[in-house]
């Protein structure tokens, strides 16, 4: 089991843009796991504001965009049951490229809640120092959001295999992950 972050090893591989015509996510519930694909407008765009071109992997805020060939990868190694791609375009340069939002629709409560260091805020996990996971309450999923933490995504390790041959990607072990205190670096 891994987890997905924006971390990449080099930050030439970051690509960060933010959303143009984003006022209709305010009615999505975009963090729920449910699908959202009928109420996706199709003409979504993000701007890219790293300097460098984009990595098949880049961020729209909290929103994880992939490249054709960064979905076409995740669909070799992931069920569609567990995620929707929903149409973006990202402009770099002013020229206009194919993207995708990854819409996650599974969630799973695999947080070990006695080996991990947490504190606790009506029920959810408000602040965590270190993340412990159930694996064995996930062996059949390949990609997915912790319940409890909803910004981590989980993945397969044979998915992190696949998807770190995308620019742009990075895994890490539980063990390794740490709670994102600081923005992400900016090229």
């Amino acid at each position: 089991m891994k987890i997905w972050t924006y971390r990449v090893q080099r930050p030439d591989e970051f690509t960060e843009a933010v959303i143009r015509n984003g006022d209709f996510l305010g009615g999505l519930r975009f963090l729920v796991p449910s699908p959202i694909e009928d109420k996706w407008p199709s003409d979504v765009t993000f701007d890219v504001v790293t300097k460098r071109a984009p990595s098949d992997i880049a961020w729209g805020g909290p929103m994880m965009l992939l490249s054709e060939s960064a979905l076409r990868q995740l669909k070799s190694c992931v069920p569609s049951t567990e995620f929707e791609a929903l149409p973006a375009t990202l402009v770099y340069r002013r020229k206009k490229i194919k993207y995708s939002v990854l819409h996650l629709l599974s969630e799973l409560d695999i947080l070990d809640r006695k080996r991990s260091k947490y504190t606790e805020f009506k029920g959810w996990v408000d602040e965590i120092e270190k993340l412990a996971l159930d694996e064995g309450k996930a062996e059949t999923a390949r990609l997915f959001k912790l319940k409890s933490l909803e910004q981590v995504v989980c993945v397969h390790d044979d998915v992190a295999n696949v998807m770190s041959l995308c620019s742009g990607s990075h895994f890490e072990s539980p063990e390794e992950w740490v709670p994102d205190t600081a923005k992400p670096p900016r090229q």
